[in-house]
């Protein structure tokens, strides 16, 4: 019992001023850090505000070089010589046969038609319920068709035409046997396999819809893409200001391969 009064005197005595002590000195290791890392932020923060104004004047600075640079001469004659470029580009171009497929008869194929002879292309298009097997391929045979633009609807599987889908493996074998440069697939789903088989059988570029898109702006974009390519821009290029025409929920759902 005494051991035991002893032991909780020297804890009273003893242990808890020293306990007391650690906290105090804790709280004040704690208020200095504290202290320094504010310090240090309100240090950066000028250093940032700082850094930010410098760069702001360089740009500035930059930006004006380079618009008195635009207005030299040499400058205009570089830009002069590009678009000479560019139109020569277009001139070269072997004459371009765009061959529509259309079997949805209320789609506004008569602007699409238009819109590719304003292009400068020749324009040969397959509607409702024209639209078949045996015709596609005969159109095909010419030998003429470079772009082949599909308009219709479509699934993960393949093409839509007259309530018959038309898989990704037929368009694969026929495809194979003719010289197509460029596929526009303005159907629903289509950047999936039919995409795939058309690369396959060997069309060079390939834009397809990932997903489902509104059929005016599936159209909107064929049209501002014919303008683009017919103006000397490579199918890049093409497809990349045609989608700027586009509400970009729409214009995300067009790729190129």
């Amino acid at each position: 019992m005494f051991l035991f009064a002893t032991l909780v005197i020297g804890i009273r005595r003893g242990w808890i001023p020293a306990v007391a002590s650690l906290e105090d000195e804790y709280k004040e290791k704690v208020e200095e850090v504290k202290q320094s890392c504010e310090e240090r932020i309100a240090a950066l923060r000028v250093d940032y505000e700082k850094r930010i104004r410098e760069l702001e004047h360089h740009v500035n600075i930059l930006l004006q070089l380079v618009y008195e640079f635009r207005s030299t001469p040499e400058i205009a004659a570089i830009e002069q010589q590009y678009q000479a470029s560019k139109a020569k580009l277009a001139n070269d171009r072997r004459p371009v046969y765009v061959l529509g497929i259309w079997p949805e008869s209320n789609l506004d194929t008569a602007s699409e038609k238009n819109a590719v002879r304003d292009a400068g292309f020749q324009y040969r298009a397959l509607t409702g319920k024209g639209v078949t097997r045996n015709k596609i391929i005969r159109e095909l045979q010419t030998g003429s068709v470079t772009i082949l633009e599909i308009g219709a609807h479509g699934d993960k599987t393949g093409i839509m035409v007259n309530n018959s889908n038309y898989s990704a493996g037929w368009w694969e074998n026929v495809l194979r046997s003719y010289t197509v440069e460029i596929a526009v697939l303005l159907a629903c789903h289509s950047d999936s396999l039919v995409a795939d088989a058309m690369k396959r059988a060997g069309v060079q570029h390939v834009i397809a819809v990932d997903g489902e898109i509104a059929d005016g702006a599936a159209v909107e974009f064929a049209q501002q893409f014919y303008q683009q390519y017919a103006n000397g821009q490579t199918v890049q290029q093409a497809v990349y200001f045609a989608k700027l025409a586009l509400d970009p929920n729409d214009a995300e759902k067009i790729l190129l391969r």
